[in-house]
């Protein structure tokens, strides 16, 4: 891994983590600075907007790839991925956003 993907990694990361941070109903845990994953509903990304969607759904890609030990990315299944995430959360706005992510990535 080269300094220039490792710097890109852990600034995609701690945007992601502000990000979470400020969704509604994880505010209340920063003092904590722990966020459950599997609380982060469906409806709720799909309320927030611009950057702030687009941030967060790459940080579950992200952090689902990082899960199943992945270090490369194919471009066009990401893609695919995250147009059926979007069309699945919007169907089933209560269900579990990383979980709704990980059926659609294998």
């Amino acid at each position: 891994m080269t300094i220039i993907s490792s710097t890109i990694k852990a600034g995609a990361l701690a945007t992601a983590i502000v990000s979470l941070s400020c969704l509604p109903g994880f505010a209340q845990n920063q003092k904590d600075e722990k966020v459950d994953l599997s609380a982060l509903a469906c409806k709720t990304v799909m309320t927030l907007s611009g950057t702030d969607r687009d941030t967060t759904i790459s940080f579950i890609h992200g952090y689902l790839a990082g899960k199943q030990g992945k270090n490369e990315v194919d471009l066009a299944a990401l893609t695919e991925a995250t147009e059926a995430f979007i069309d699945k959360c919007l169907d089933a706005p209560k269900a579990g956003a990383v979980a709704t992510m990980q059926a659609l990535v294998k």
